[in-house]
């Protein structure tokens, strides 16, 4: 489970920090992101913090995407 489990970002590069419950010994990695938001860590096991870093959007347009953990 993630914690938010949406988020809704402004078009700055600002980390945000996410919680994820995987549980003790469950093992977890980033199946897919979009190429303009870097998370880190690319996995790991047990629950943990990630950090998803957007690009700026330097475009008028809103941008949407989906990281995927598996």
């Amino acid at each position: 489970a993630l914690n938010p489990g949406t988020l809704s970002l402004g078009p700055a590069a600002q980390p945000v920090h996410v919680s994820l419950v995987a549980g003790t010994g469950c093992a977890w990695n980033i199946q897919d992101a979009p190429s303009w938001i870097t998370v880190t860590p690319g996995g790991g096991t047990d629950d943990g913090t990630m950090t998803l870093t957007p690009q700026s959007n330097t475009s008028t347009a809103a941008r949407t995407g989906r990281v995927t953990i598996g």
